[in-house]
């Protein structure tokens, strides 16, 4: 995939070409002109176009986005300057003034963007025919089973279409080995026919709930199927034996939390582990809360069960790593979603309005979901904290300002005392952050 920087300016020509190489991993093809750019884009493929808006006091930006309409050619442009009269959903344009690591930035999200409408676009056609009467099973399930009660399948591309092969015959034993061979092909999910999903997840969770209570089963597998339990919640919701098994996975990480001697090495450990982001961020948020009310004064023995619970709940309908990282509008507006855009803004309403529904997951717990980006209605990433928003769910923020920080580090030991400067810098008009961050660092130092 060809990249076209069109920036006649030598010196600022360079510095853009640094940090675009530097953040997308690729060279930069350089032209002096658009008419340049098209011979260009005729013949190769390209993925992104970067262009200056006027060159040569030559309307550069509309002259392309022309060409592309007329023959129909969807290319992303980002114009740098505001000179330009397209309302083309391709363009994104920057000021005059833009960074050359601004632009950097800008173009990464961009070809994300593009990325995703691609996959949307491939999981579509791979939802036709045949896809619809099946349902995809993480392949780790299958480990701790013996045998299985269904048939279960393979998806193998045929051509245009999918093919399903039976590999595991209904109330048959399998082979471990054959899990491993397609675990090395990087094959991710095997396949149950709809019509039997439903009753497989019953007997899934019945038999999760086993190996939680089991004293036998390693903590490793035990984390394997806590992050089972939250990937299941996020993307099927609630249903009797998932919801009792996330609270009794809930319970589980609870009394690890307190029976853990050394609260910063279970966070390094949490940090180091080869999980998932979700079922780590979770954790991490779940033992972070935890150990803030210890210390606190207005907190009571529910509180951290409430934390934890919301923990597992609170992003159920964010959907990436990257849309879990959002923490304020700037951030959501730079990351460039388009259909998700709505969706990621209310997704603390929505999560909500959800737990809402069922009476056995506590009111407080939803307070918290709902509140926990210092919004009262649930709605956005306020700079500022609402004078409605609960002691608890401020609590639960500073947990997950804390855990992001720490996740996204690149640094092997935890800096604890920056960590907490950048949250303290963030809100710095909230007492009940520095009460929150205060109670933090005596839990942290083992008081």
């Amino acid at each position: 995939m060809q990249i076209i920087l069109i920036e006649p300016d030598s010196r600022t020509r360079d510095m853009f070409c640094v940090n675009l190489t530097d953040i997308l991993g690729t060279d930069i093809v350089t032209l002096d002109s658009a008419e340049e750019a098209w011979g260009m884009i005729e013949i190769l493929e390209v993925g992104l176009i970067i262009s200056k808006d006027i060159v040569d006091d030559k309307p550069c930006v509309d002259y392309l986005v022309e060409k592309l309409s007329g023959s129909q050619k969807e290319v992303p442009l980002i114009s740098i300057g505001t000179d330009n009269k397209s309302s083309s959903p391709l363009v994104t344009i920057l000021p005059e003034e833009t960074s050359p690591e601004m632009l950097a930035t800008t173009a990464l999200a961009v070809i994300k963007r593009e990325q995703k409408k691609i996959n949307k676009k491939l999981q579509e056609d791979s939802d036709k025919d045949q896809d619809k009467l099946y349902s995809p099973v993480p392949i780790s399930i299958f480990r701790y089973f013996h045998s299985i009660p269904f048939d279960i399948f393979i998806r193998l591309k045929r051509g245009d279409d999918f093919q399903f092969l039976k590999r595991i015959i209904a109330d048959e034993g399998y082979d471990l080995t054959m899990i491993d061979s397609y675990e090395k092909k990087n094959v991710t999910s095997l396949f149950i026919e709809k019509q039997n999903f439903k009753k497989f997840t019953e007997i899934t969770n019945a038999r999760f709930k086993e190996l939680l209570d089991d004293v036998h089963t390693n903590s490793k597998s035990k984390e394997e199927i806590q992050e089972f339990v939250l990937n299941q919640l996020t993307a099927s919701g609630f249903s009797e034996s998932s919801l009792q098994l996330a609270q009794d996975s809930i319970s589980k990480i609870n009394t690890k939390i307190q029976s853990t001697q050394s609260k910063l090495g279970l966070l390094t450990e949490i940090f180091n582990s080869q999980l998932g982001y979700r079922y780590r961020r979770s954790y991490m948020i779940g033992v972070i809360g935890s150990l803030m009310l210890k210390n606190l004064v207005w907190a009571d023995s529910k509180h951290a069960e409430y934390i934890t619970s919301a923990a597992y709940l609170h992003d159920m309908f964010l959907e990436t790593d990257e849309e879990m990282d959002i923490s304020s509008d700037a951030e959501l507006e730079q990351a460039f979603l388009v259909d998700e855009h709505e969706r990621v803004e209310n997704h603390a309403k929505l999560a909500s309005d959800k737990i809402s529904l069922n009476d056995r997951i506590p009111s407080e717990v939803q307070s918290i979901v709902c509140q926990h980006h210092g919004t009262h209605s649930g709605v956005g990433f306020p700079a500022t904290i609402s004078p409605q928003v609960k002691k608890i769910s401020i609590a639960f923020l500073v947990a997950e300002e804390f855990s992001i920080a720490i996740l996204r580090s690149t640094r092997n030991k935890i800096n604890v005392k920056g960590v907490m400067k950048q949250v303290t810098e963030k809100y710095p008009e909230s007492d009940v952050v520095v009460d929150c961050l205060a109670a933090l660092k005596l839990a942290l130092s083992g008081k």
